[in-house]
């Protein structure tokens, strides 16, 4: 998976989650790192947490690797 395609796959999952609109720009490192630190706090009992959270530590290993798109 490039990472423009885990890109539109976080932010698809993202969709019926509970948090700010700023933050959902997931092409940004820094709401990436944002994201893997708060997203529990309303959103843990959703059905697609995990799975973002995992696609977000992988965005994070890729920015850290890459930088930023």
């Amino acid at each position: 998976m490039t990472l423009e395609e885990r890109i539109a796959e976080v932010k698809r999952l993202l969709q019926p989650m509970d948090i700010p609109l700023f933050r959902r720009d997931v092409s940004r490192h820094a709401n990436v790192r944002w994201l893997i630190r708060n997203l529990a706090a309303r959103n843990n009992k959703r059905v697609a947490f995990k799975a973002v959270v995992r696609e977000l530590v992988l965005l994070d290993k890729a920015f850290r690797m890459w930088g930023e798109v």
